[in-house]
């Protein structure tokens, strides 16, 4: 007899309480007819017995003369149903179905026994039907062979052991209780209270190291917590050694090849040389160099470790950023200016940033146009310039605002046009700040001195300064 989960036996019940029948119930949830069988006579639930399947109850007419002729059935007296032959000897066959016998060998001890009249086909009938009207715990206990003996055995002591787990688990045992079935055990307080309150990792070790005092079979323990014997066996020993403290400890992380100070000394020390020194005919390391290298020195590590003590070290890819360069030696100083005075800008005040594009040619240029059917888009590579002209911008840093015009030239009066255009534009602000780059025409004298003027009548035009 299979011995289920738990959870199928359940639906096993639940499903034969519904009416299923026993192939339904297979097909259902994959088990044999006969352990559903079983387990539905044990829950009180009927079954049609063999010989029986696909027969349905006659139906009842509803017709006068039937239900007459059935009420004169009724009221006969009915017949005595047929008595086994093996009937009289029942105690016989129950006490050597008890002991593992066959059936066969019963019947040939009742005819040189006992004298039985009957055949071998009436004892295995008799013996059928007898386990048929058992209950699934009777049944166990009356295998018919040897090795459904030792197995029915099994069955119930890992029956036994599960409940008595499952008692544990549920809190049906108090330390006094539990130290009297087991005997004394150092910490049994705390492991009781870990199996009830503890999370699962911990109620599975202190369980298992409850189970196996109790003397309950590895392979029990095994089942009941689904874990491995080794981890039941490490539990059991982790407690010998170490008691409640050792057993429910976690494992500290040992220290990996890329955390020893010794591997990361060796890595970077070659990083810190030029790989020339070690006979490497390169300016920078690879990955392979570093490798065959440290291997020649005693350490071989893969590409992974070597990887990982460099990323740990906190070094990265990075792109070189392009940064502006000057000839002028305050250049260090006027920037630093322009970031003072960017970062007091209050709000009446303006920042802008003054420079030329061009002069560049007026071109017909290249790109995604929609045509119509049948003509080519195309653009000479060489042609004949529309025109040039210059861009003058500024560009206010705060706002991040564009004022602009075009022009022919690049001079000094273009620069003073754009200060009379930023200065009319922003006339709402106190002081508007300049800035350019050192081009000739914007250091001018002229430039300077038309500045000079400007802010001199700047507070009395209502001027920016």
């Amino acid at each position: 007899m299979n011995v289920l989960s738990e959870e199928k036996k359940q639906q096993a019940i639940a499903l034969g309480r519904l009416g299923w029948s026993l192939r339904r119930i297979q097909r259902a949830i994959r088990i044999r007819r006969e352990t559903a069988a079983g387990y539905l006579k044990a829950a009180g639930v009927p079954v049609r017995p063999p010989g029986q399947w696909g027969r349905q109850q006659p139906q009842v007419s509803t017709r006068p003369e039937a239900r007459k002729q059935l009420k004169e059935a009724d009221e006969q007296p009915a017949h005595h149903s047929f008595v086994s032959a093996c009937e009289p000897y029942r105690a016989i066959i129950e006490a050597a179905l008890s002991k593992g016998c066959s059936a066969m060998s019963i019947f040939q001890d009742l005819v040189d026994g006992h004298g039985f009249p009957g055949k071998s086909c009436s004892v295995k009938r008799f013996i059928r039907k007898l386990r048929g009207s058992m209950s699934f715990e009777t049944r166990l206990m009356f295998p018919t062979t040897t090795s459904e003996n030792r197995l029915a055995r099994r069955l119930v002591a890992r029956q036994c052991a599960f409940n008595w787990m499952r008692r544990v688990l549920q809190g049906e045992f108090t330390p006094t209780l539990l130290s009297s079935e087991i005997g004394s055990l150092p910490g049994l307080d705390k492991l009781l209270t870990t199996v009830i309150e503890g999370r699962l990792s911990d109620r599975n070790r202190a369980l298992a190291v409850l189970a196996r005092k109790k003397g309950l079979s590895l392979t029990d323990v095994c089942g009941f917590l689904s874990v491995s014997k080794e981890a039941v066996l490490k539990y059991c020993r982790c407690y010998r050694t170490g008691g409640f403290e050792l057993l429910m400890s976690r494992k500290s992380p040992s220290t990996t090849k890329f955390d020893k100070e010794q591997n990361k000394q060796a890595v970077f020390s070659l990083l810190h040389a030029p790989p020339s020194a070690y006979g490497i005919n390169r300016t920078t390391w690879r990955m392979v160099d570093l490798q065959a290298v440290l291997k020649k020195q005693g350490l071989p590590l893969c590409k992974k470790v070597i990887r990982t003590s460099i990323k740990k070290a906190g070094y990265r890819w990075r792109s070189a950023r392009i940064v502006l360069t000057s000839t002028d030696p305050d250049y260090r100083t006027k920037v630093e200016g322009i970031k003072q005075i960017l970062s007091e800008l209050g709000r009446d005040e303006a920042f802008f940033s003054i420079d030329e594009y061009g002069p560049f040619a007026v071109k017909k240029k290249g790109g995604v146009k929609r045509v119509a059917p049948g003509q080519e888009y195309v653009v000479p590579q060489r042609q004949k310039s529309k025109g040039w002209l210059i861009l003058t911008a500024a560009l206010e840093l705060s706002a991040n605002q564009v004022t602009h015009f075009y022009s022919r030239t690049k001079n000094t009066d273009e620069m003073i046009k754009m200060a009379e255009m930023l200065r009319t534009q922003y006339r709402s602000c106190r002081t508007v700040y300049l800035s350019w780059d050192a081009a000739s025409w914007h250091i001018s004298k002229k430039l300077l001195a038309h500045l000079e003027e400007l802010n001199k009548y700047a507070e009395l035009d209502g001027y920016p300064l």
